[in-house]
C-alpha cells in the first residue's frame, strides 16, 4: 500500500502550507501511483525495476497465460486510490495481493506497490503545479 500523508511528510510540507485545497493535488498523486502500480502488471517488474521470480513450470502449466501474476485480471484492476483528509492511499482491495507483494515460504515475493526512484520528485512536481497555478 502507498501512504502519503501530508500532516507528517517532512519532504512535503513547505509545499503544503502555500496549497489551501490540497485535495486536487492528492486525488492527482493516488492516480499517478495507481497508475505505476498497474504498469508493473505489464513489465512484471518490482519498483527498483528488478524482474519478478518467474513461474515454477507446475504453475505454468495450469495457467491459462504465461504472464506472472495476470491470469484474470482482477488484483491489478482493484488498485485505486481514496483520499480521505490530509492522506491519499492507493491499495488493492483483494486480500490476497499482500501474498503476492511479500512473498511465502512457498512462494517468492512479486512486489507491484512501491515507490520507485523518480516517484517523489514526480508527486514534487503534482503539489508545485498546484502552487505555481
Amino acid at each position: 500500500m502507498f501512504e502519503i500523508d501530508l500532516s507528517t511528510d517532512n519532504n512535503l510540507a513547505p509545499l503544503i502550507r502555500r496549497i489551501s485545497n490540497y485535495k486536487p493535488p492528492l486525488e492527482e498523486t493516488g492516480a499517478y501511483l495507481e497508475n505505476r502500480a498497474k504498469t508493473r502488471f505489464l513489465t512484471q517488474k518490482d519498483p527498483t525495476g528488478k524482474a519478478w521470480a518467474p513461474l515454477r513450470p507446475s504453475t505454468l502449466r495450469r495457467k491459462k497465460t504465461r504472464a506472472i501474476l495476470r491470469e484474470t485480471g482482477v488484483m491489478a484492476a482493484s488498485i485505486s486510490w481514496l483520499v480521505s483528509g490530509a492522506t491519499v492511499r492507493v491499495r488493492p482491495s483483494v486480500d490476497y495481493a499482500l501474498l503476492h507483494q511479500l512473498g511465502t515460504k512457498r512462494m517468492p515475493a512479486r512486489p507491484f506497490m512501491g515507490f520507485e526512484s523518480g516517484d517523489p520528485a514526480a508527486i514534487g512536481k503534482i503539489f508545485r503545479g498546484y502552487i505555481e497555478g
